[in-house]
């Protein structure tokens, strides 16, 4: 005889009939739709909490029976025309996986079966990878996505050709994988180092992947981008590099990361006057402070901006070009970072209609430590401009002292 969970004494013959009874009950093919409410039918008639007594095992009832009978015979069901993906990629947005080591071979899918994609996150620098992988399959050579907005895209193009970090290096697969990354990325990964190539080439492959971008997705909204150089390969003069970006209408947000300022100030150039919102993330001392002065030239109509300085110092030109109009659709300034007295002074006298201001430590020099404001210096400023329409300020260990 056999147990049941419950300790009842099931007989042999009584088991046979249970698998006679099961046979022939099922068909070997049945369509998904059918399954799908064959299998509604039968949670909404035996719920998981329903076990009627006296009643044995089997198709027609209760899944959570506490009586199960091994059969004779192990037959399958066959489920055609089964969807193979959630079904909520039909209605999916925003899939949240910036930052991850996520590989551009699966963008090509994730942009294929996703119709309402907007986002992916940010920081997911494979992006411009997976654009070139999807366009080399047969019959999307001409593929554009009108429906994704945010876009993140990285000039560091050898971190496309770095396998999962799953695969060791020593076995075949990590081999394999990246021959064919390095396949799709020739035009950057090669053994000569970045000091060894012509900035010419560097600057022409930024715009290639610009153009794809741009060609690819043309309702972007937000662009996230990294110029990871730490030497100086543009200039003032090099528009031409970020010119596709001029296609982009609806583009009304930047988040910039870059080594070095100069190589983002053509950027600014080009795009500056049609920006909302703006993130910059600075890795270098700041020079003479003309970067500050040069953000506020470009992108007269940004209301948000935020500046990452880390352990460095914003710095401010001598001249405060009070004469001139500048940040006067401002109304959300966010610095993570101190800021030199002549920075400080600059903003505050241009930011007339700032509602939000957040700042670190007000300082004179790099020697000190210690906030400068002083009562003297905030009476001065506020006959430049009185603050009408601000409503937070945050300054880090502020204290009004009156000497």
């Amino acid at each position: 005889s056999i147990k049941g969970k419950d300790g009842t004494k099931i007989s042999e013959p009584e088991r046979q009939s249970v698998s006679r009874n099961r046979q022939g009950k099922e068909d070997a093919v049945i369509k998904y739709e059918s399954w799908r409410k064959e299998r509604h039918d039968r949670d909404t008639k035996y719920a998981a909490t329903i076990c009627h007594k006296g009643e044995t095992a089997g198709l027609k009832y209760c899944d959570h029976h506490d009586l199960w009978f091994e059969p004779d015979v192990i037959e399958y069901q066959e489920i055609s025309g089964w969807p193979h993906l959630n079904e909520c990629v039909n209605s999916l947005e925003i899939l949240n996986i910036g930052g991850s080591n996520v590989l551009g071979e699966f963008l090509p899918f994730l942009l294929l079966h996703t119709p309402r994609l907007k986002s992916l996150g940010q920081w997911l620098n494979t992006m411009i990878y997976g654009l070139e992988i999807l366009k080399d399959l047969p019959g999307y050579e001409d593929y554009k996505n009108y429906q994704l907005q945010e876009f993140s895209y990285s000039s560091d193009r050898s971190y496309f050709c770095q396998p999962y970090i799953g695969f060791v290096p020593e076995t075949p697969d990590f081999k394999n994988v990246r021959k064919e990354m390095v396949r799709y990325s020739t035009k950057s990964v090669t053994k000569t180092g970045h000091k060894q190539r012509l900035h010419a080439s560097k600057r022409r492959q930024i715009r290639e992947d610009i153009d794809l971008m741009c060609t690819a997705c043309p309702n972007l909204r937000k662009v996230n981008l990294v110029v990871h150089y730490k030497f100086s390969m543009m200039d003032d003069t090099h528009t031409q590099v970020w010119e596709p970006l001029k296609s982009l209408h609806n583009l009304v947000e930047l988040d910039l990361v870059a080594m070095r300022f100069e190589n983002v100030r053509s950027l600014l150039s080009m795009i500056g006057g049609r920006l909302e919102r703006l993130t910059v993330e600075c890795d270098e001392e700041q020079g003479n402070g003309s970067e500050i002065v040069h953000l506020a030239r470009t992108c007269p109509n940004i209301s948000s901006l935020r500046i990452l300085l880390g352990d460095k110092i914003l710095r401010g030109e001598m001249t405060l070009h009070f004469g001139q109009i500048f940040f006067r659709r401002l109304e959300r300034l966010v610095i993570e970072g101190n800021v030199h007295l002549h920075g400080f002074a600059f903003l505050w006298g241009h930011c007339q209609n700032l509602k939000y201001m957040k700042i670190g430590l007000v300082i004179s020099n790099e020697l000190t430590n210690t906030n400068v404001l002083i009562q003297d210096v905030f009476t001065l400023l506020f006959q430049v401009n009185k603050m009408l329409h601000l409503e937070e300020l945050h300054i880090k260990n502020l204290k009004i002292r009156d000497r």
